[in-house]
Order: structure tokens, then C-alpha cells, then sequence
């Protein structure tokens, strides 16, 4: 019996054109991608001088500012206790009097009438009997002076 003699499969070889062209088609390929794909540059920017003003500046308008409000709470011994809308540097004489003014017991000396309110203050006018006992001498104990104490 004769043995065949086994056949060696055909090796394939490499071509050096096919490899060329799959080279130069891929490099196509990738710089159309890149033409394609690639974002344009922005405009470039250019900065233009303000124009010139060839007419004369309107002279500015005094506006006179609007007088702000001051809300105060006047109590104690006034004639009519309660919120007052004043000017503002207003002083308290001022809102005393919007309330009517003191009541008789009081003695003006013992308020400062002068002194400038501010928004939002409480303005409490003390009776003459609580006045002169705070400023009694404390050895005097629980003596009070004035139109409601007791002899």
C-alpha cells in the first residue's frame, strides 16, 4: 500500500498593494471624519470705540428727595397715647404735641423736648409721681409726693 504523502495547506502571503490601499482608504477615511467632525473657529472679537456724542449733556434736574416718614408710639401721660406718623427730624416736643400734649400732672422740665426720635421709637411720658419717686432719696422709703400720694 502506498501512502500518500500528506499535502501542506497554502500559506497565505502577504501582498504589499492590498496593504497599501487598506492604508491609504483608512487615512482617507480618517482625515473626512476630522473635516467633518471638527468644530469652526469663533469670529474673532473686535472691540469697537464708544461713539462720539455730538449733542450737549441736558443740564441734571434737581428733584427734591422725598421727605422719609418716622412712625412713632407716643404713651404715657399725653392727652392721646398712640402711633403718630411724623417728619423725619422731627423731635419729641414735636410728637407730644401731636398727641395732644402733656396731661396737667406732668412737668415739662423733666422731658427733654428737644431730643431727635428715630423710626420705630416708643416715646413714654412718665407721670409726675413716678418721676419724683425715682428721683427721691432712697432713705425715704416707700414715701411718695405729689397729686395721687396719700398723707
Amino acid at each position: 500500500m502506498s501512502a500518500a504523502a500528506p499535502v501542506p495547506e497554502p500559506r497565505a502571503q502577504f501582498h504589499f498593494p492590498s496593504f497599501l490601499l487598506g492604508l491609504a482608504t483608512a487615512l482617507v477615511l480618517l482625515g473626512a471624519a476630522f473635516f467633518v467632525l471638527r468644530k469652526p473657529e469663533p469670529a474673532a472679537m473686535q472691540l469697537q470705540p464708544p461713539p462720539a456724542v455730538s449733542s450737549p449733556v441736558p443740564a441734571a434736574t434737581l428733584i427734591p428727595p422725598t421727605p422719609s416718614l418716622l412712625v412713632i408710639f407716643v404713651s404715657g401721660a399725653v392727652q392721646h397715647p398712640g402711633l403718630y406718623t411724623l417728619p423725619e427730624g422731627s423731635r419729641i416736643g414735636d410728637a407730644i404735641a401731636a398727641a395732644g400734649g402733656l396731661l396737667p400732672q406732668v412737668d415739662p422740665a423733666f422731658v427733654n423736648q428737644a431730643q431727635p426720635l428715630t423710626d420705630g421709637a416708643q416715646l413714654h411720658i412718665p407721670a409726675a409721681a413716678a418721676v419724683v419717686s425715682s428721683t427721691a432719696d432712697p432713705a425715704a422709703g416707700a414715701r411718695r409726693s405729689g397729686p395721687g400720694a396719700a398723707n
